[in-house]
């Protein structure tokens, strides 16, 4: 699967990584994958759309937190806004920036979690993933109220 997902995104990004190094596909082996097969590939598309040279090393799988002890989710307290100040790495500002896309397109949508996914162009299933991983759900649910009130 790794494989698969290094060549479609060298493709996309028409770049020429070849293979994954021994020390890297033992991270990978080793890695619980919360996300499964969905965590894998964004894992790949990050380091390939970021990454420089022909093989993914230990270094660029530690980048992104594999291969270490890792938060189980971005501190509440990070996710401030569009911007990387105060912000400890770029993957936190990855998340700020996906999780006020989600709030701002839910509240356009009213809530309505199929309306918001058509509109964000991804599947029901990934924006309920991702509102439960991000605790996106109450936040919304609490502006609803306020918005009816």
């Amino acid at each position: 699967m790794t494989y698969f997902f290094l060549e479609k995104f060298n493709k996309k990004f028409s770049k020429i990584f070849t293979h994954i190094t021994k020390e890297s596909e033992g991270i990978l082996l080793n890695h619980a994958w919360p996300g499964n097969v969905r965590e894998l590939k964004n894992l790949f598309e990050n380091i390939v759309m970021l990454g420089q040279g022909h093989e993914i090393t230990a270094d660029m799988l530690k980048e992104k937190s594999l291969g270490r002890e890792r938060d189980s989710h971005v501190r509440k307290e990070n996710i401030r806004g569009d911007h990387f100040l105060g912000l400890d790495s770029l993957e936190e500002f990855y998340v700020s920036s996906k999780v006020n896309i989600i709030r701002k397109v839910l509240n356009e949508c009213n809530g309505n979690i199929s309306k918001a996914a058509e509109k964000l162009k991804i599947d029901r299933s990934t924006l309920n993933y991702t509102i439960k991983k991000y605790q996106i759900g109450n936040t919304i649910c609490k502006v609803n109220q306020m918005n009816v009130l």
